[in-house]
């Protein structure tokens, strides 16, 4: 059977591509076409979706088309969930190289099906059977919005560079300025909110991914908790994450108590924090939107000589610009994860913490080969400071 949502998530990653290289090229877009291979718009616009569906195939190669039968025999643990279509198209969107699952959704569903390895070395996610009608109906609608956005995508872009061009004429800027403003705009902004699911999909991200999880009855802890089978596949293979009050967990550590009271009593820690809700806000929305006005602000001084700088000036003050917000965040997320560790210690105790995080080093928690030494090395300065107490 064709995978119609691969090849939903395939054309409308493209699609993403098409706005990227229509906000990059902008000054192509505006300039006045000439006798040449490109003699209209019509023939820019082809040029553009050719080099959209092009950068999308290198990127994340070819669609998924066909449904594999080949089901694994091991007495997986199943899974149901109901997901939005949104939520599940972000979902396909992203993690397309990461092997170990094997996505076999035929179409934008909301009724999920996963199943996950005794060893949770595999994972593989099915539409829930019967497949409705209308869900196949949703799925080509959106392959047709996809392929709306790759084709107007080159026309949309110039009329926003006309309205913003009468905008900055009326308050007496040159008009040649739009074409600065939006390409700030689509490196930034941009970049900031769709890279995830277009120019970098190769590892699963956490906000859509914790969409399919399953609350676990407690009654020992303050807040719902829930497990998420495809968190063994997340970047960086997290323990725990604290998302709006609730705390997810990894199925490696659900039936070893120990390990599971310390990483839940380490995000209780991070949804008391109160820069936590802080980080929320600075993250998605104003930092993205203060670069941008930054930048924008900065370009149009020297656009008016005001202020003078040559091209390795530039890169030179962009490399260290990036380098210092890098190492402050770093520095930030450190400070925020050993306050967490201190929330915890206090929580269950300085013996009961100590178990978990040797229980963590040395036990036999099945985590993937590639992130045991990272956790372990972890562990085992954060009990040579316990110890030291």
């Amino acid at each position: 059977m064709i995978l119609l949502a691969e090849v939903a998530a395939w054309v409308m990653r493209a699609a993403l591509v098409s706005i990227y290289l229509s906000a990059l090229s902008i000054n192509v877009l505006v300039i006045p076409l000439g006798n040449g291979i490109i003699h209209n718009y019509v023939s820019l616009d082809i040029l553009f979706i050719l080099c959209s569906f092009f950068v999308n195939v290198i990127i994340s190669g070819k669609p998924k088309f066909i449904l594999n039968d080949d089901i694994k025999k091991n007495r997986e643990k199943e899974y149901y969930f109901f997901l939005s279509l949104f939520h599940l198209l972000l979902f396909l969107l992203q993690g397309i190289k990461v092997k170990e699952i094997e996505r076999n959704i035929v179409v934008l569903s909301d009724r999920i099906k996963v199943k996950l390895c005794p060893d949770h070395s595999y994972l593989r996610i099915d539409n829930v059977e019967p497949i409705k009608k209308i869900d196949f109906v949703k799925t080509i609608i959106v392959i047709l919005i996809a392929l709306a956005i790759i084709i107007t995508s080159p026309f949309l872009f110039i009329k926003l560079n006309s309205y913003i061009s009468k905008i900055l004429e009326i308050i007496g800027i040159s008009k040649k300025f739009s074409c600065n403003i939006i390409l700030i705009f689509g490196i930034e902004i941009l970049s900031f909110y769709f890279s995830p699911y277009s120019l970098s999909p190769w590892w699963y991200r956490a906000l859509p991914a914790i969409r399919f999880s399953k609350k676990i009855k407690n009654f020992l802890y303050d807040f719902e908790i829930y497990e998420c089978p495809i968190m063994p596949f997340l970047q960086n293979c997290p323990l725990g994450l604290a998302y709006k009050e609730r705390i997810y967990i990894n199925p490696l550590i659900s039936e070893n108590n120990t390990v599971l009271k310390y990483v839940v009593a380490h995000e209780e820690g991070h949804i008391r924090a109160k820069y936590n809700n802080i980080m929320y806000l600075l993250s998605p929305i104003i930092f993205p939107w203060l670069a941008f006005f930054v930048t924008v602000g900065i370009e149009y001084l020297h656009f008016m000589n005001k202020l003078r700088y040559t091209f390795w000036l530039i890169m030179l003050i962009a490399a260290s610009s990036i380098s210092l917000i890098f190492l402050i965040f770093i520095k930030i997320r450190q400070i925020y994860e050993e306050r967490a560790d201190e929330f915890a210690i206090r929580k269950i105790g300085i013996d009961s913490a100590i178990k978990a995080l040797q229980e963590l080093a040395y036990g036999d928690i099945m985590l993937p080969e590639k992130y045991k030494y990272r956790y372990r090395t972890q562990a085992i300065k954060l009990i040579e400071r316990l110890k030291q107490k």
